[in-house]
C-alpha cells in the first residue's frame, strides 16, 4: 500500500544505505558497479532494501525517482574521532585500544551527506541511481583518532594502531561518480578529508566554550 501511494504521483525517494554492502574486496578500490558481497546481517538487509526501492522505481514507469546513497561512517558534532580520542584518554583501557580499527575506513561528514542529497534532488532525472557518499581519504581509524588527539592536545597513545578483523571487510570506496555527476548540480565537498572535518568540529567546540 505504501509503495502504491508513492507510485501514484511523481516522487523523489532517497535511501540512505551503507558501504558495508560491498563487503570484503581485499583492500581494493570499489565503485558503484562493484560486486556487493557484504556478509553481515546489516549489509544484507540494506542490500535487500536497495533492491526493493529500485524495483518500485521500475514498476512506477518513471513516476518515482529513487537514489541510493551508500554512505561511509557518518561523523559530526558529538560523534567523531574527537570523541573517540577523549574516551581513550578518560578510560585508558585495553578495551578501547582493542576496538576494531579497519585498515581502510571510508567516512563522511554529516554536512556533506546533506549536500549530496540536496544536489541529487536538484539534478532530478539526471541523478544516478546509486552514489558512494564518502570523502577522499579512507584513512584507518587510528590515524583519524591520532589526528584528533593532536587537535585536542592529548598525549600519544602507543597502543592505538591495533587492527582487528571486522564484518565490513577491507576496501577503499571510490567517490568519483558522486563528485563528477553532481558537480553541475552545485555539489562541493566542504570536508574532502577527515582532517578538514575534525578541524572544523574542534573549532566549533572552542567557539561554544568561549
Amino acid at each position: 500500500a505504501f509503495g502504491e501511494a508513492l507510485a501514484s504521483r511523481r516522487r523523489f525517494v532517497g535511501y540512505l544505505s551503507t558501504t558495508a554492502v560491498y563487503g570484503d574486496h581485499g583492500g581494493n578500490v570499489v565503485n558503484e558497479d562493484s560486486e556487493c558481497r557484504g556478509e553481515s546481517e546489516k549489509a544484507r538487509d540494506r542490500l535487500v532494501c536497495e533492491r526493493k526501492w529500485r524495483d518500485l522505481a521500475t514498476k512506477s514507469g518513471g513516476e518515482v525517482k529513487v537514489v541510493t546513497y551508500r554512505a561511509g561512517g557518518i561523523y559530526g558534532p558529538g560523534r567523531s574521532a574527537l570523541d573517540a580520542a577523549r574516551r581513550r584518554r578518560a578510560e585508558g583501557s585495553v578495551t578501547q585500544r582493542a576496538r576494531a580499527s579497519r585498515k581502510f575506513t571510508s567516512r563522511v561528514h554529516v554536512d556533506d551527506v546533506a549536500s549530496v542529497i540536496i544536489a541529487s534532488m536538484r539534478a532530478g532525472d539526471e541523478a544516478m541511481d546509486v552514489y558512494n557518499v564518502v570523502d577522499d581519504d579512507p584513512a584507518p581509524r587510528f590515524v583519524a583518532v591520532r589526528f584528533a588527539r593532536e587537535l585536542l592536545g592529548l598525549p600519544e597513545d602507543e597502543g592505538e594502531s591495533v587492527v582487528e578483523s571486522n564484518d565490513r571487510g577491507e576496501k577503499r570506496v571510490d567517490n568519483a561518480r558522486m563528485k563528477s555527476a553532481l558537480r553541475d548540480a552545485g555539489l562541493s565537498m566542504r570536508f574532502p578529508t577527515y582532517r578538514e572535518g575534525l578541524r572544523a568540529l574542534a573549532n566549533e567546540e572552542d567557539m561554544e566554550r568561549e
